[in-house]
């Protein structure tokens, strides 16, 4: 399975951070880790509170379109092409804002 990134940007901070897109190895292999590592507190204390569940098993699959829709409601945008962008979005089943240089 290929894996995707794609390269968000906040326009009023200029921060970027780089979102992955389909099955969460990272969380499959790590748990609750990339989360934190990301600074995306609030799911990774949710999978560390809930992982006596098996909710890790669920998460692997979820994770990075959650991540990813948080990152779009914080007013990041796509700054790949908008190809890559749409193939993202239609992986994703949601809307993703491209910035346009």
């Amino acid at each position: 399975m290929a894996s995707m990134t794609l390269n968000m940007k906040n326009p009023q901070t200029g921060q970027v951070k780089q979102a992955p897109v389909g099955f969460s190895w990272t969380v499959f292999l790590w748990g609750m880790f990339p989360p934190f590592f990301r600074g995306d507190i609030k799911y990774g204390f949710i999978i560390l509170f809930t992982a006596w569940l098996g909710s890790t098993l669920v998460f692997m699959f979820i994770y990075n379109k959650l991540y990813l829709s948080d990152l779009v409601a914080a007013g990041y945008q796509s700054i790949d092409g908008e190809d890559m962008t749409n193939i993202a979005a239609s992986k994703v089943g949601m809307v993703i804002p491209r910035l346009e240089n």
